[in-house]
């Protein structure tokens, strides 16, 4: 990989933190079977639990356009709605195979389906919800989709009907709803409120593009104040937008987005690093999508505490090994279905030439 210095902003530049990032995401779901106890071990977790998803979403900010029309929000239902339909879909058909595999039996299979199903037909961001008298999962980690999908919906339709002083006002006042929807439960379907709740992070990520925080020196109080808000959030605050964990309100907003920023400025210098470790980094950034919709299939179906329990006496092990496997079984996925992505693409341009060498038939073609 070519590390010169960058000049200009593009989204290539932050596949080393979305990659560390979906390696976050991964941890913090294995480190829920256990009981860990390395300090240094939970502070990673506390800074990824509070602010990869304000990273991923300011950084979706970044790459956000305020030339976004309907076109784009169509192309948003391609990239964001169908995939997760499509997990739903795959965690619809694996789950009673896996759990029937597991357990043998069928009464307990097909209702444990039939709540699975439910969660991810209605979007449910955290557990603890009924529909119909059935209490639901949670479709972690594909909420992320549903509420970025919201998010760049009510952004885009921001930027091109209000003004900036309008602009900015709604998106205020947006976020401030999405998090009394979520507090209070009054709506929490399709992970609604979760993507008010974001509209913020997004603007944020185009004020840094703008404004071109990212390229320049930020003032020194800037940075102090960034650095003060997210040790506070770290330290006292517990920020949680899928499960409307709020300890101090907009405060842990205010800092779980500074740890965001500090992680994508962290990001952009590590961005220039090269070596393998490195270049793996980035890869799997580059897969975040598609790890993601893995991830969330693998999460749902395979039930891992059955594996935490082997390892009750010995968490950190049991942590460490599960992870490995994890992050193993997520990287063969994504290898096999690129590969078949890249031959069916292949296969389509082939198609494509073909076609156009065989002379079409009829006013002025002329057969032998």
């Amino acid at each position: 990989m070519n590390t010169h210095k960058r000049n200009r902003m593009t989204l290539g530049m932050f596949n080393f933190i979305k990659g560390i990032g979906m390696i976050g995401i991964v941890m913090g779901h294995v480190q829920s079977n256990y009981v860990l106890t390395l300090p240094i071990l939970l502070i990673i977790l506390a800074v990824f639990s509070r602010g990869l998803m304000p990273m991923f979403f300011m950084i979706s900010g970044i790459g956000f356009r305020n030339s976004r029309n309907f076109r784009h929000i169509k192309k948003d239902v391609r990239d964001m709605l169908v995939p997760y339909l499509i997990t739903m879909a795959a965690v619809a058909v694996l789950f009673p195979l896996v759990h029937y595999m597991v357990f043998r039996w069928w009464p307990g299979t097909a209702e444990e389906t039939f709540r699975i199903f439910l969660t991810f037909l209605f979007g449910c961001p955290h557990s603890g919800k009924c529909i119909w008298g059935v209490p639901l999962y949670e479709c972690t980690p594909m909420w992320y989709l549903l509420s970025l999908f919201w998010a760049s919906t009510l952004l885009t339709l921001f930027y091109k009907f209000l003004g900036n002083k309008k602009r900015n006002l709604a998106v205020m006042i947006c976020v401030i709803l999405g998090w009394f929807f979520a507090v209070t439960d009054i709506f929490w379907y399709w992970c609604v409120p979760q993507g008010m709740m974001a509209v913020g992070f997004l603007q944020i990520g185009y004020v840094i593009k703008e404004r071109w925080w990212m390229a320049g020196k930020l003032e020194k109080k800037i940075i102090l104040l960034v650095v003060v808000l997210a040790a506070a959030e770290l330290f006292l605050g517990n920020f949680n937008m899928a499960h409307a964990d709020f300890a101090w309100g907009v405060l842990d907003y205010a800092g779980a987005g500074c740890i965001g920023f500090l992680l994508i400025l962290f990001g952009k210098r590590a961005d220039r690093i090269g070596g393998f470790v490195f270049e793996a980094i980035r890869k799997i950034g580059r897969y975040t999508y598609w790890i993601m919709c893995f991830h969330a299939v693998e999460t749902n179906c395979i039930p891992w505490y059955l594996w935490a329990q082997r390892f009750e006496d010995h968490p950190q092990t049991g942590f460490f090994l599960e992870l490995f496997i994890r992050m193993a079984l997520l990287g063969g996925c994504c290898m096999a279905a690129d590969r078949l992505y890249r031959a069916m693409r292949k296969g389509k341009e082939m198609g494509q030439n073909v076609q156009k060498r065989i002379p079409e038939k009829g006013i002025g073609s002329v057969s032998k």
